[in-house]
């Protein structure tokens, strides 16, 4: 997100999470970021864009155990896609 703030559909508060680390979720935030080129981040963005999408539901709900509110994303199920479906993607 950090190499990516204009992406469209994604709320301010998500925006302004991304601008700050938090490590225990695995956001380690912008200097983080700086470690990868445009070019790296748009690569890896695109490997995981596929599960990512798989990941999230239709609907918003609240998944409980996370301390945020309701969201799409699908925390405690595994969508039907395995490693190689992962990697198969890297080709497309």
């Amino acid at each position: 997100m950090a190499k990516h703030p204009d992406l469209v559909g994604v709320p301010e508060d998500m925006r302004r999470w991304a601008t700050r680390g938090h490590p225990t979720t695995l956001n380690w935030g912008p200097a983080f970021a700086d470690r990868f080129s445009q070019v790296e981040s748009k690569v890896l963005w695109e490997r995981f864009e596929t599960l990512d999408a798989r990941l999230q539901a239709q609907e918003e709900h609240y998944a409980p155990g996370f301390q945020s509110g309701p969201m799409r994303y699908n925390f405690n199920e595994m969508p039907d896609f395995d490693v190689d479906d992962f990697v198969a993607n890297w080709n497309k």
